[in-house]
């Protein structure tokens, strides 16, 4: 629709909208899918293998745009890509019309994902009735009340303050502070995401093979996390004292890297706490992780035009909120399966 909305400001904006509520429930219909078809033992990888997917659409995208704007204009693009997104439906109709439940995920009680229209339900126990969940069954106030995804929505907001807040800043930080030229720092800014998808590739099967030989769900999430916020806010802090623009873009493009231990931490707890409703709970944090790029964004900017310190505005709030992330999810994070009571009628 955007192509043919391209003249018309108010239209356009309309499909933008469109565009971002189709993509807002992605995450949340990926947590589902793999909370109902993946035993425990293999989430990690599922979530790390699935969730890359959004850096490695981010990579292909910015690097294959430019091309095929120069050579069909701007509508162009947008008509190839949803073309792959459309076709891209048809493919999954496809897959998930087969069940998508491995045979450990059987062994637990899992169901098949009979297509992508059916409802989420969940056999708690092999063998037991499953049972449909309504907008009225969905215990909301239990789950303001819990502690675990309260913290789990804090961690969310943590890591994606480092992820929205840091990234849209680093192409003008790599200019104005580190002294690269724009072309490069356009470049660079690729790094972090090369790497994530790489260590990514590391924390999921390592946080897997961890549950499958016995460690305990709640140490691996919390471990698995407490690296992903660690290592950034050490390179961060490490970087302010480095005045070679090579050792910053190197230390950062590093620690940034290891947010992908969130995936085997932050993406993959929501279904250890209950994979009956992940998606949802996905969606709660989710929402809460949407707010840095909201504030956080501006507020780097206005701290930066009022101190004139880059690494005290940009890394500053980053470095503290990753400590309070980890502080936060150790008192209260858990991988325990958490019970609800079934809403009463009213």
């Amino acid at each position: 629709a955007i192509p043919f909305a391209g003249d018309n400001l108010p239209a356009l904006f309309f499909a933008r909208a469109l565009v971002g509520l189709g993509e807002g429930v992605v995450p949340s219909a990926v947590t589902d899918i793999i909370a109902r078809a993946m035993p425990v033992g293999e989430r990690s990888r599922a979530v790390a293998f699935t969730f890359s997917g959004f850096n490695v659409g981010s990579i292909l995208g910015l690097s294959v745009a430019p091309f095929i704007m120069e050579k069909t204009g701007w509508r162009g693009m947008f008509d190839i890509f949803g073309s792959f997104g459309a076709l891209w439906i048809v493919i999954a109709l496809g897959l998930f019309g087969a069940g998508g439940v491995t045979t450990n995920a059987v062994d637990e009680g899992k169901i098949p994902v009979m297509n992508l229209f059916g409802s989420r339900q969940e056999a708690e126990e092999p063998g037991k009735a499953n049972e449909e969940i309504t907008f009225e069954d969905v215990p909301w106030g239990q789950f303001a009340n819990s502690d675990p995804i309260k913290a789990l929505a804090f961690v969310h907001f943590v890591g994606n303050w480092g992820t929205y807040v840091v990234l849209a800043w680093l192409p003008t930080y790599f200019t104005e502070e580190v002294g690269l030229s724009l072309t490069n720092a356009s470049l660079l800014t690729l790094l972090p995401p090369v790497a994530n998808i790489a260590v990514g590739t590391l924390a999921g099967p390592t946080a897997d093979r961890l549950i499958q030989r016995g460690t305990d769900l709640t140490l691996v999430r919390k471990g698995c996390q407490s690296v992903a916020f660690a290592a950034p806010a050490f390179a961060m802090l490490l970087s302010t004292y480095f005045e070679d623009p090579v050792a910053t873009v190197i230390l950062l493009t590093i620690g940034i890297s290891f947010q992908s231990f969130s995936y085997a931490g932050l993406y993959s707890n929501h279904q250890d706490l209950s994979p009956k409703y992940a998606s949802i709970f996905l969606g709660i944090t989710n929402t809460c992780g949407a707010l840095p790029g909201v504030i956080g964004v501006p507020l780097t900017g206005y701290l930066i035009k009022e101190t004139q310190e880059w690494e005290l505005s940009m890394f500053g709030p980053a470095i503290i909120l990753y400590c309070l992330g980890i502080a936060v999810y150790w008192k209260w994070g858990s991988g325990k399966r958490l019970a609800f009571d079934k809403p009463k009628s009213t």
